[in-house]
Order: structure tokens, then C-alpha cells, then sequence
């Protein structure tokens, strides 16, 4: 079968955009990661890749057929990596090794060296064919943040449990929340494994000192609403005092104070203000746009903004 590639243009907008929301459209609904799956993107977003002087879009064709798409990011620099962002194929062309031919059609395009991409750890599939072809996994994980003072961790993506373990963090006593969306909230389970004894379980007694998990009364109530078809995730965590919640709109411990600024008035996103010793950090774990106005937010030392 031979793959060829099709250079893409701003005139291609709109089929591009079309082809992407449909190869992505099983993983979106597997994952609802909204913020940041290319299937929830608009058409827009695509236009203004196609704009971009460092932008390559190749449609990856099969004959005359358009079996999916591939963008790369070239800046032309020595040194600088090259990246692979977005690559999607169409369902009915998927399994059949297009993606891996196409990615080495590029590489000889743009050269062979200096090359990163993004996938879904949980993937296996897609883990197991990148690194087939020599990518390696870096260790890049979701957006969280950990404060070592206090041991409190902001957000738990579904990789959690690889970045504590990275990081060494053997002990988490606060979990406080952003906002609900999955990709800032699907690691949740990491409480059964930082508290939760099974023998001891299975004989009636809990853990002691279970983790408390806080955030602003509307994001907390939001993430109630998560679990399965079983319930919510927080209420059986609760049922077995692994955590408890609490809303808040700042915590305080220690020489520690960090405030929880809502994006808008429906206060379903919050941006944290970090604050010790005289020194200020604002830590907003989503790219927010447009960053809210907040006198709170003068004279900050730093500005961490999560792109997810």
C-alpha cells in the first residue's frame, strides 16, 4: 500500500477540521478531555495552524483517497526539536500502519533528527507505536502542582500516580481543585492508593487522617457529580474515609495561604494565589483566556500558566 502526502493549504480548513473531529471522535468521548483533545477544537483554531509560517499540514492519501492528516512544526532552527501535533487517521483506515509510514515520510521531508510528539499514556496501542519507531517516553505528564510545605496537591490528572512517584511524594494530606473537567480530575483514584489498606478495609476500619479534598462550593459540587454508573467517585471515597470535603475559598496552614480566585462570575474554574514570606505565585492550570482582572494579582513574584 503506498502512502503519499499532500501539502494543505488555508483553502483545506474546513475538510481538515472535518477529518479531525472524526478520527478523534472515540477518544474524546472515552476521555472528555475537552480542553485539550484536537476533536473539540474549531475550525478556527485549524485556520490559524494553516497561517503560521512554521506550520506544515500533509493530508496522508492512499491513492486518491484522504485517509487522514498530519501537521508538523518546523521552525527551520538548528537544534530545535521538530513536532509532530496533531496526526489523525479516519476509522475506517485505522490499524492498517498509515500513521507509521506517514510520520516517516515527514521525518525525511524535514529530517530525521530532533523529533516530539504528544499521546495518551493510557493508549497503549499508540505508546507501542511511537516507540517502534525510536520515540521514547520524557515523563511529560498532566497539569498539577504540589506544594511540599503543606503537602497539598492542585488537580489530579489521570497520570498522577507517575508524577508523584517521579517526584518522590509519598505523602498528599489536601487536594484542591481548579475546576471538574476530566483531565485535571480523572487521576481522583490516586486517594485509594496514597490511604486506602484492603485488609484493614475488609475488617471495617478506615484509614486515619483521610485527605482533604476542597475547592470553591460550585467546583466542588461539580466534581461530586463525577464517578460511574455505581455513584459518585467522592461520595464512596468519602463512605470509606479515605477523604473528606470541604468548600472553600482559601486555605490557610502554616506560613502557608493560598486563595482561590474565580475565572468568572459562575465560578466553575479557579485560579490560586500562593502566597509566603512576602512572596506571591499565581498558578492558573488552564490556559485562561481572557485572564481575569483581580487586584489580588498585583505584585506577584510568578505567573505559572498550565497549557492544558
Amino acid at each position: 500500500m503506498e502512502i503519499t502526502l499532500l501539502r494543505a493549504n488555508i483553502n483545506n480548513a474546513k475538510e481538515l477540521h472535518a477529518m479531525q473531529v472524526k478520527s478523534f471522535k472515540e477518544l474524546l468521548e472515552k476521555y472528555q478531555d475537552y480542553d485539550t483533545n484536537p476533536g473539540n477544537e474549531s475550525v478556527e483554531k485549524v485556520e490559524a495552524r494553516l497561517k503560521q509560517d512554521f506550520t506544515f499540514y500533509y493530508f496522508i492519501c492512499i491513492g486518491q483517497k484522504k485517509a487522514g492528516a498530519i501537521r508538523i512544526v518546523d521552525l527551520k532552527e538548528n537544534g530545535k526539536n521538530k513536532r509532530i501535533s496533531p496526526i489523525f487517521i479516519l476509522p475506517e483506515f485505522q490499524g492498517k500502519g498509515i500513521a507509521q509510514k506517514a510520520i516517516r515520510l515527514c521525518e525525511e521531508i524535514h529530517g530525521n533528527e530532533n523529533w516530539e510528539l504528544d499521546t495518551i499514556l493510557q493508549e497503549s496501542k499508540n505508546c507501542y507505536l511511537y516507540e517502534k519507531m525510536g520515540y521514547r517516553q520524557t515523563g511529560k505528564t498532566g497539569c498539577s502542582l504540589f506544594v511540599e510545605d503543606v503537602n497539598l496537591l492542585i488537580d489530579t490528572p489521570e497520570d498522577i500516580n507517575a508524577s508523584l512517584n517521579n517526584s518522590g511524594i509519598q505523602k498528599v494530606e489536601h487536594i484542591l481543585y481548579s475546576h471538574c473537567d476530566p483531565d485535571h480530575t480523572m487521576g481522583m483514584r490516586v486517594v485509594e492508593q496514597l490511604k486506602m489498606d484492603w485488609l484493614a478495609n475488609s475488617l471495617g476500619k478506615k484509614p486515619d487522617n483521610p485527605i482533604e479534598i476542597a475547592s470553591l462550593p460550585v467546583i466542588l459540587e461539580d466534581i461530586k457529580k463525577q464517578g460511574t454508573k455505581y455513584g459518585s467517585a467522592i461520595y464512596y471515597y468519602e463512605a470509606n474515609g479515605l477523604v473528606y470535603t470541604k468548600e472553600i475559598r482559601a486555605f490557610k496552614k502554616d506560613n502557608i495561604l493560598i486563595e482561590l480566585v474565580p475565572v468568572d462570575e459562575q465560578e466553575h474554574v479557579a485560579i490560586f494565589i500562593i502566597s509566603s514570606n512576602s512572596k506571591k505565585i499565581i498558578y492558573a492550570p488552564c490556559d485562561v483566556k481572557p485572564f481575569p482582572k483581580s487586584e489580588k494579582f498585583q505584585g506577584a513574584d510568578v505567573l505559572i500558566i498550565g497549557n492544558t
